[in-house]
């Protein structure tokens, strides 16, 4: 928290977040929302758990057992995730009724996207030896099991929503998150003036980018201001609350700090034990 570059690495880290070319439009439907994204997270737990031969078999049941939500919200999702090949039905050859969820690399690098950020600004503030980041970019069944240790972390206490009310009530609703960390990122471009902010925040420009409408975004941009919780005027943010920012702060460093201890244990675990034992 006192690391004197905090603020520019975590600008570094919302610059990343709006990085949204077209194609990432489609995606951004699926996991920009906090129901979905956490969902994936559990989809992928689940299949890890059985691949090191430590759970139930990866089903769309298992998965619904294990989601604060309507078994058909689930099944929804499965199939929106399997029509964009992020998720594969895999039909058992012993018992044809029986089908497996398996997440695609696809899906890995989509759910690991935002970690995978924050992993990458926390070794820009303390190095590895060796990239930590690309360490588990370059092997999935470590990329999935660092995603599925999150999730099991999560399971035992909740220190990773609870603390932030703002950050929840955002990652609620559509594209929320990457909205709020267009309007981070913005702030931090005024402090560090050497990397100014790209596109602005007018509705337009974030409706385009991440594949919701304008009113859409003027709706959140009217609450965060009856909240106090900060003001855009004209695509240019005019007021922000220093809770906020030191909310989001938290919140980062919070999750560069869970991430890095993960990937260091999916370093420690590299070379020294067998991830699957199902093939």
């Amino acid at each position: 928290m006192q690391h004197e570059h905090l603020g520019r690495h975590i600008l570094q880290y919302c610059a990343t977040m709006n990085q949204e070319p077209s194609p990432r439009k489609s995606s951004n439907k699926i996991f920009a929302q906090q129901f979905r994204y956490m969902t994936c997270f559990n989809l992928i737990s689940n299949y890890m758990s059985w691949k090191r031969g430590e759970g139930k078999p990866p089903t769309l049941k298992a998965l619904q057992e294990t989601v604060s939500a309507s078994p058909r919200h689930v099944a929804d999702l499965i199939a929106a995730l399997r029509d964009s090949n992020h998720v594969t039905a895999q039909r058992q050859a012993t018992d044809r009724r029986s089908i497996y969820l398996i997440p695609s690399p696809k899906l890995l690098l989509e759910v690991a996207r935002s970690p995978l950020s924050f992993l990458k600004i926390s070794e820009g503030m303390r190095p590895a030896d060796r990239s930590l980041a690309d360490l588990l970019v370059g092997n999935s069944d470590l990329l999935a099991l660092w995603i599925a240790r999150s999730i099991e972390e999560f399971k035992k206490l909740d220190i990773v929503f609870r603390p932030f009310p703002n950050v929840v009530q955002f990652s609620t609703r559509d594209a929320g998150y990457l909205i709020l960390t267009a309007v981070i990122g913005s702030y931090y471009s005024k402090i560090h003036e050497d990397e100014p902010w790209q596109g602005g925040l007018a509705p337009e420009n974030l409706a385009g980018r991440f594949g919701v409408s304008r009113q859409h975004v003027r709706n959140l941009f009217s609450e965060a201001r009856e909240n106090g919780v900060f003001a855009v005027s004209s695509g240019q943010l005019s007021e922000i609350s220093p809770a906020l920012v030191d909310e989001f702060e938290t919140w980062s460093v919070g999750q560069m700090a869970h991430y890095r201890l993960l990937a260091e244990e999916m370093r420690d675990l590299a070379g020294t034990e067998t991830i699957s034992a199902h093939p």
